[in-house]
């Protein structure tokens, strides 16, 4: 008898083993198939968020480096990792892949009272895009494009126009890479204002915004924005604004833009003896370098220091000079001839015709 007890007691011992580990199982199963789920998705909206403002930052990098036009690092990175769970098995990390494409940007109809240029200026620079690859929820993209953040849907942050400043940065290089220097960058914003009566227009070409993204830009900051297949035309209310442009590479040593305009650091009307100075700038509006000819329609002495070689040497020229290359340029010219003496500075350019910025000088 007490040996049929113990079997029956045994029997119970190990069915009852047997429903708890079946429980434990069906728990352990319900838990994979629905907790964890949930548990990563909670998670990825973590993510999400951690992803978009890291996208942030490097757009606000971007603005610094064209600003500044010094170098910086950036954290861009490339997976974001799943909570460790005890016991479960969970995915490891979602994928971040990225990359740069062709943008061109024009801003029409202005004319600038300190820089001679043409009513339509054009920069072609890149935006950068960047997915989030999630598991249990379908995965988000950002673009970056001149100093906007966008998701698919919406417009995350940043502004072309910022009270009366114009800002047009844009990012140079085939890849996404943590750091950038400036490719054209440091120089002041330049005064533009509307040349006709209407509109400035701001023409993105080649966005891969949806439309439905910058329609939110719209709202978010008051201006029409047409939208029309990638080609995007941005209105600004006619005013004078500050404008400034440039480009961040993602390559440690980036090509620069050539040479282009001249910026009188003086009065463009002085007396004679003058000291005349311009400042070479690239296609961006920013400082270049260049090899300026400086010249008189009238008599005159053409001094300046010549700092080309080993040490720098004080010269003279009659009339004509053309002054080593740099990005400041200055001379004192001394009029020989009474009444008006025009002085020319001009500007050598890769493609083109050579630009020009005349000075009076008064004996």
């Amino acid at each position: 008898m007490l040996k049929e007890d113990r079997s029956l007691q045994a029997l119970a011992g190990a069915f009852s083993a047997s429903i708890l580990l079946s429980i434990i199982s069906l728990v352990y199963v319900a838990f994979l198939a629905y907790g964890i789920p949930g548990y990563c998705k909670d998670a990825e909206s973590r993510m999400m968020s951690e992803f978009f403002e890291d996208m942030k930052t490097l757009s606000a990098k971007m603005k610094d480096v064209v600003s500044t036009g010094l170098s910086a690092g950036v954290n861009v990175k490339e997976e974001y990792p799943y909570p460790i769970i005890p016991f479960f098995i969970t995915p490891k990390s979602a994928m971040v892949s990225s990359g740069t494409y062709d943008l061109t940007i024009t801003i029409e109809n202005i004319k600038s009272p300190e820089v001679s240029i043409p009513s339509t200026l054009t920069f072609k620079g890149k935006g950068v895009w960047a997915t989030l690859n999630l598991i249990y929820t379908p995965p988000v993209s950002v673009y970056l494009e001149s100093g906007l953040v966008f998701t698919d849907k919406i417009h995350l942050d940043g502004s072309i126009l910022t009270g009366k400043n114009i800002f047009l940065p844009m990012f140079t290089g085939d890849s996404v890479s943590s750091h950038l220097s400036p490719s054209s960058g440091g120089g002041r914003a330049i005064t533009v204002q509307n040349n006709l009566n209407s509109n400035i227009t701001i023409k993105i070409i080649g966005s891969k915004v949806p439309e439905n993204a910058w329609l939110s830009y719209s709202k978010i900051s008051g201006l029409r924005v047409d939208y029309d297949m990638g080609n995007v035309t941005i209105h600004i209310p006619p005013g004078q604004y500050a404008l400034k442009a440039g480009l961040a590479s993602f390559i440690s040593k980036p090509e620069t833009p050539p040479p282009a305009y001249l910026l009188s650091e003086v009065s463009t009307s002085q007396r004679s003896p003058a000291a005349i100075s311009v400042r070479v700038l690239d296609e961006f509006l920013n400082p270049s370098v260049g090899t300026v000819r400086v010249f008189c329609l009238e008599p005159c002495t053409i001094q300046y220091i010549d700092c080309s070689v080993n040490q720098c040497t004080s010269r003279s020229a009659t009339n004509d000079a053309t002054l080593p290359s740099a990005s400041l340029i200055s001379a004192v010219v001394d009029a020989t001839h009474a009444g008006i003496t025009t002085v020319g500075t001009e500007l050598n350019r890769p493609t083109g015709s050579p630009y020009q910025l005349a000075f009076l000088l008064v004996e």
